[in-house]
């Protein structure tokens, strides 16, 4: 994680998977969730595709949810984590969602969701679906061990971003993360869904 590519972590289902990566050049973490079908050409397999960007101060806060559990008290009050974000390009409003939902019985759906926006009066974007579905959504189960994992790994990135701040090393850091993962993800980079 972060030693030879930008990937924090990544998460396979049996059709999906969620990549998160860094973005620190932005001050942000992104999901990458996609919908794949193996059995397809090579080139033409995924599917579906949702880039959703988190602040880091968010993705602390979600990642301490995560590790200890926090996050299993706020869904059993009712209280599904979601974060908002999306992007305007050529005067579209695109929304974004990330989702926590579930957490009965050790389960637990990490989703994504995309689809028409509005731009509010503080620029936030929040969801503007005309039947209240996205046009896209991604979902992945997750197990009690794997929201931990995700918890710890998303720690563990903060703390790289903390340090590299304070010895003002990040975007030579950062630059050495994207070359290296360039082979492995070319289209992580660079960021311009992320606003």
């Amino acid at each position: 994680m972060l030693k030879d590519s930008s990937q924090i972590i990544k998460i396979d289902a049996r059709e999906s998977f969620v990549d998160v990566r860094e973005a620190f050049g932005i001050e942000k973490v992104t999901f990458q969730f996609r919908k794949y079908d193996k059995n397809a050409p090579k080139g033409q397999k995924t599917k579906s595709a949702i880039d959703c960007y988190l602040d880091i101060e968010d993705f602390a806060y979600l990642s301490c949810c995560l590790k200890t559990g926090g996050i299993r008290k706020l869904l059993a009050e009712g209280k599904p984590y979601t974060n908002y974000g999306g992007s305007v390009k050529d005067g579209k409003v695109i929304s974004r969602q990330l989702k926590i939902e579930g957490g009965n019985d050790g389960k637990y759906y990490l989703k994504a969701q995309m689809g028409p926006g509005k731009k509010t009066a503080t620029g936030a974007i929040t969801p503007a679906y005309t039947d209240g579905k996205p046009e896209k959504e991604i979902v992945i189960l997750l197990n009690d061990e794997q929201i931990k994992k995700l918890g710890i790994a998303g720690e563990r990135a903060v703390r790289y971003f903390d340090i590299w701040s304070a010895m003002g090393v990040l975007d030579e850091k950062c630059e050495k993360l994207r070359y290296k993962g360039k082979e492995e993800s070319p289209s992580f980079y660079p960021y311009e869904d992320a606003f």
